[in-house]
């Protein structure tokens, strides 16, 4: 018995357990999403874009433009010279632009008209004689002609 009715203790209280509440840990997909946004690969200014983007694409999807996407392939040279077989699967980009101008910068091929001068005829020289239309001997036989020509002659 105490002597201080106020501040008595009973048996009954000092037996109850204290209950402590439960700390709920959190999701596996929590912390996972934490970790995924935070990336050394990743930088500011491309999370800042993405979120851009995904404004942008409320309503509309987006598409990558045809100049992305050929952005790491290098040039088909086949294309270029007009012979490439494999058309929009080709491996590597089909440019437009730099075919349009090479074939812009090409100079325009000239025809140059024969004379009918002597003159000219003599400054031609054939190397492979009794292929063309005109047919041109060797020296060798030239002067063997001129030779036997004089001779008949003189």
């Amino acid at each position: 018995m105490n002597l201080v009715a106020g501040y008595s203790s009973s048996s009954e209280e000092e037996q109850e357990p204290i209950v402590k509440p439960k700390v709920v840990l959190p999701s596996a997909s929590q912390v996972l999403d934490k970790i995924k946004q935070t990336s050394v690969l990743e930088t500011q200014y491309e999370r800042s874009k993405k979120q851009e983007d995904l404004i942008l694409e409320q309503h509309v999807k987006m598409v990558e433009t045809q100049q992305q996407s050929d952005q790491g392939k290098k040039i088909c040279w086949m294309f270029k010279k007009g012979r490439c077989k494999f058309g929009n699967k080709c491996k590597h980009r089909h440019d437009r632009l730099s075919s349009e101008l090479a074939e812009k910068k090409k100079p325009p091929q000239t025809v140059e008209t024969p004379e009918d001068n002597d003159t000219s005829q003599k400054l031609k020289t054939k190397k492979r004689y009794g292929v063309s239309d005109n047919l041109v001997p060797p020296k060798k036989a030239l002067k063997q002609i001129h030779s036997t020509y004089t001779n008949k002659h003189s």
